[in-house]
Parts: C-alpha cells; sequence; structure tokens
C-alpha cells in the first residue's frame, strides 16, 4: 500500500508543499522515518523494493 512521503521531512526543515510529497511503500516509508538526505544505502534497499514488487515476489 502507497503512502505519501515528504521528501525532505518536516522535522528536518521540509515544507509541507505538493513539491516535498512523494509515494512511498508503507516499509520505505517507516525505515526512512525523519532521515534526510537519503544514504546510498537507502537508495539500495528502496531500488531492491522496487525490483520484488516488480518482480512479483
Amino acid at each position: 500500500m502507497l503512502q505519501i512521503d515528504h521528501y525532505k521531512p518536516l522535522a528536518k526543515g521540509g515544507a509541507h508543499t505538493l513539491a516535498n510529497l512523494r509515494p512511498a511503500c508503507a516499509d520505505c516509508n517507516l525505515r526512512k522515518s525523519g532521515r534526510w538526505p537519503f544514504t546510498a544505502q537507502m537508495r539500495a534497499e528502496v531500488a531492491q523494493a522496487v525490483r520484488r514488487l516488480r518482480s512479483g515476489s
């Protein structure tokens, strides 16, 4: 299920604007939490999750 995520978290000074909102799966959104910026490890985890979703497994 998709959730709306603040790309730059509000707690880190991100704006509550449309430009700062992104769709994210619930697991990724919870994993990201209030961290900023995305780390290389987080990018790799998100890419792996997307591949799993696309492959249906």
